[in-house]
């Protein structure tokens, strides 16, 4: 009987005559998902936690804040609160929500609102003026959604980033 040594070369003809056509299964490559990056303001005018009081000139009209998100396929969900959080949640409102859409940059503009003391409803006096940023849609108890008691008008889902930022609203 003659016996030949196997070697590596002759192991690899060996099966692939044996394998013949079979298709050898690759196992499927999983990507992490992204990683999810909060919101974040870039600048505001006027400066977050300054006092703002409405008025009639171009500098006091308005709040402008310039919003910014890593995650570049993120819609922001921006409310602003008035009173709010506090302890007192009957006197906290929403008085103004928009939804900035994908950019494809990191930079996603500015959001402008015009806090007007009669047309919101609040008293003469200083009110703080909240505005939220998330990166899900808020949770709505109204539509049946699992709300946060604590937080109810900027509540979000688990998987949510949510920042705030805040000013206060001096009303004559």
């Amino acid at each position: 009987m003659l016996t030949q040594a196997v070697t590596p070369s002759r192991l690899a003809i060996l099966l692939a005559a044996l394998a013949g056509g079979c298709v050898i299964p690759v196992a499927p490559q999983f990507d992490d998902p992204e990683a999810n990056y909060p919101p974040y303001v870039i600048t505001s005018t006027p400066t977050v936690g300054e006092i703002f009081t409405p008025g009639i000139t171009a500098d006091n009209r308005q709040i402008t804040a310039s919003l910014s998100d890593q995650n570049l396929h993120d819609n922001l969900f921006i409310r602003f609160l008035v009173d709010y959080p506090g302890t007192d949640t009957s006197t906290a409102h929403l008085f103004f929500q928009v939804e900035l859409p994908p950019t494809g940059v990191a930079d996603r503009g500015s959001v402008r609102v015009q806090p007007d003391c009669a047309r919101i409803g609040v008293a003469p006096g200083m009110h703080r003026l909240l505005m939220a940023v998330s990166d899900r849609p808020y949770l709505d108890a109204l539509l049946g959604q699992d709300v946060d008691p604590e937080a109810p008008l900027d509540s979000v889902p688990d998987d949510a980033n949510r920042i705030r930022v805040s000013w206060y609203l001096n009303c004559p």
